[in-house]
């Protein structure tokens, strides 16, 4: 059995990124949240990811990763969390990041980043092997080269060599965790090895016989050296091509075990999304063992088989990359023209500009632009449109906006909560309250919008986020943190996605009347996936523009982006 030597090196930045992690003799786990966010009590944070580990029994990596998801979910965990851990059983050691979490092992002269991000990998243990369990800032101020050569047997001595100037040593964290078997060590300590150079004693011996043969012989022994060096060098040759042989058949074995699991994650991926993205964990994993048992040489072979590995997840997740384009200018009208939400019925976009008081509504088919200016708008929150008419939410209320004429129309009520959602279908106004749990209704009527009822006929909504939203197709959507929920008629539909990752956060849900998709929108990513109207996963789209975005409406499967005071386009078709 390995016997596992571990040391931690750890700097709680609290103002900037929060550090915690939690460890027994087979598990080990470090977590991160950035810009100070608080993990809650988190010390029983820690502890409830032990307990977790410690009562359900782990057989292999599909469990543990299914126990460090669930735990993250059960604990509400902030979007912003980055997690590294890793779980031995046996010989095997199971390993899971999130979010910027990183893992590198060091075999032998070896040494390569194994798992990154959003993936899971698990492999035997070997003799002398070296982990190193940590968040991406710690590899950002060391470097992966720095890393390395701080590393070796004594984990103790690994913490001791890092010197990071304390101004910027906030928030950093690492686990160092190496492998050693007993009985092999207590063997090999007992035997001396010497190694002595096989061109030594015929050195000293050709200088023996010159000595005492003087120049008469000296073409014979010219000779002989001729022919001692060309056997040398055609033993060195003979290994080095036996050496590049099994590299190659190493190469070609691996590329032959990814291929295999590519493919059988491409045959499962409709009806088992779960247990493809195990595959194609495992052929990653046969990569990084590649590398490892390769070092810096067939680097090329290696990025090939990376960039095969890429390009097929994204076909079997049905993932596209997309650059958005420039949509329109919002300081053509001001140049201190600036957005903060959108809003939109479908051929308009409302855009809202609480900095100087304003609400833009842009023509998606003529790119024209109409400016509404009061003073009212300073203090707006949320904005919607319906046809020609403008609605914004504030403190004081509802008010709606006609032509060049504004109203309150209805008044704020004590019993709203934190109104999250504001949207307008067949001319009605619906209000997401997110701290009560609530979608409450106000219908049109002759002179003008009845008093507020619940949309919901059952229980009232639990577990929204401050900034769950809500859309409208005939069908209300709202968005968790990580699903999606539908009713119709006020009560709960069937909507269930097996979402390609782990660890999604939700920020917006998007539909609408003439949408033919449901569109979830995923800031922490930079990702929009696109479902079925019954929740079915059909494909995503990645962009950093995403990640940037202040906020995103769609229409006619394009997708449109505010960015500070820009309008971005990104096709989703």
């Amino acid at each position: 059995m390995k016997q596992a030597q571990h040391a931690i090196y750890i700097n709680d930045g609290k103002e900037k990124n929060v550090v915690k992690y939690f460890n027994t003799n087979n598990f080990f786990l470090i977590l991160q949240t950035e810009d100070g966010s608080s993990l809650g009590n988190d010390e029983q944070i820690v502890q409830k990811f032990g307990q977790s580990i410690i009562t359900k029994k782990v057989s292999n990596l599909a469990e543990f990763e299914h126990i460090l998801t669930q735990t993250i979910k059960d604990l509400n965990l902030p979007a912003n969390l980055s997690l590294a851990a890793g779980y031995i059983k046996e010989e095997i050691f199971y390993l899971k990041t999130v979010g910027s979490g990183q893992i590198f092992l060091k075999r032998g002269k070896n040494f390569a980043k194994i798992i990154e991000g959003e993936q899971s990998a698990s492999g035997y243990i070997q003799d002398e092997d070296i982990y190193t369990l940590t968040i991406e800032s710690f590899s950002d101020m060391l470097s992966e080269e720095g890393i390395k050569k701080i590393l070796n047997k004594d984990t103790d001595e690994i913490v001791k060599k890092i010197n990071i100037p304390p101004d910027k040593n906030e928030g950093l964290i690492a686990f160092f965790i190496s492998f050693n078997q007993k009985s092999y060590e207590s063997y090999t300590s007992s035997v001396n090895y010497s190694f002595k150079n096989p061109l030594s004693g015929f050195i000293s011996n050709w200088q023996e016989i010159k000595s005492k043969s003087g120049n008469k012989n000296i073409i014979t022994i010219i000779a002989v050296t001729v022919i001692f060096v060309i056997l040398i060098w055609s033993v060195v040759l003979g290994y080095k091509r036996r050496s590049d042989n099994q590299a190659k058949k190493l190469i070609e074995i691996t590329r032959e075990v990814i291929n295999q699991k590519l493919s059988q994650s491409e045959d499962t991926a409709f009806l088992n999304l779960s247990r493809s993205q195990i595959l194609l964990s495992e052929a990653r994993l046969e990569l990084a063992n590649l590398k490892l048992k390769l070092g810096d040489r067939y680097k090329e072979k290696i990025e090939e088989l990376d960039k095969f590995i890429k390009i097929k997840e994204s076909q079997i997740m049905k993932k596209e990359e997309k650059t958005p384009e420039e949509f329109f200018d919002l300081t053509v009208d001001n140049k201190s023209a600036t957005g903060d939400e959108l809003g939109t019925d479908g051929g308009q976009i409302a855009v809202l500009d609480k900095t100087n008081s304003n609400i833009y509504v842009v023509s998606i088919s003529k790119k024209s632009l109409n400016k509404k200016s009061f003073d009212k708008i300073r203090s707006a929150s949320l904005v919607a449109i319906s046809d020609s008419d403008i609605f914004f939410i504030s403190s004081e209320g509802i008010f709606k906006i006609t032509d060049d004429k504004m109203d309150k129309i209805i008044d704020k009520d004590s019993e709203w909560g934190r109104i999250s959602g504001l949207t307008i279908y067949n001319k009605n106004i619906y209000l997401l309250d997110s701290s009560k749990g609530k979608i409450y209704k106000y219908a049109v009527a002759d002179s003008g919008y009845s008093s507020k009822s619940s949309y919901l006929k059952d229980n009232d909504l639990s577990g929204l986020e401050l900034n769950s939203s809500i859309a409208i197709d005939s069908s209300v959507y709202i968005n968790l943190k990580d699903s999606i929920v539908k009713f119709t008629g006020g009560i709960r539909d069937e909507f269930t996605t097996e979402f390609p990752e782990n660890n999604i956060n939700i920020t917006k849900v998007i539909t609408g009347k003439d949408e033919e998709k449901v569109y979830a929108w995923d800031k922490t990513k930079g990702v929009m996936y696109i479902l079925g109207k019954n929740g079915t996963y059909e494909r995503q789209v990645n962009s950093n523009a995403l990640s940037k975005a202040m906020d995103v409406i769609v229409s006619e499967a394009t997708a449109y982006l505010l960015i500070n005071n820009k309008i971005y386009s990104l096709k989703l078709n």
